[in-house]
């Protein structure tokens, strides 16, 4: 194993460890997030007839983006 001259307590490691997780999980649901919608508009609305390619997924990301976007105003 490489010692790079630091050593992390057992606390320190559970929290990189679950920090890791939810990095990934984040990433997984942001890839994932508009495939779901898309396929829901689907079922939804036959007639769309939306297909899955990066375009699609790239706007309906967009627009998940902009319906969920918390803007704050006085």
């Amino acid at each position: 194993m490489l010692d790079w001259g630091f050593s992390m307590k057992k606390d320190d490691k559970d929290a990189l460890a679950i920090t890791i997780i939810a990095v990934i999980l984040v990433i997984a649901l942001v890839a994932v997030g508009p495939l779901i919608t898309l396929l829901a508009l689907n079922t939804l609305f036959p007639t769309l007839a939306i297909p899955y390619t990066f375009g699609t997924w790239l706007a309906t990301l967009w627009v998940l983006i902009v319906i969920n976007g918390k803007v704050k105003t006085k």
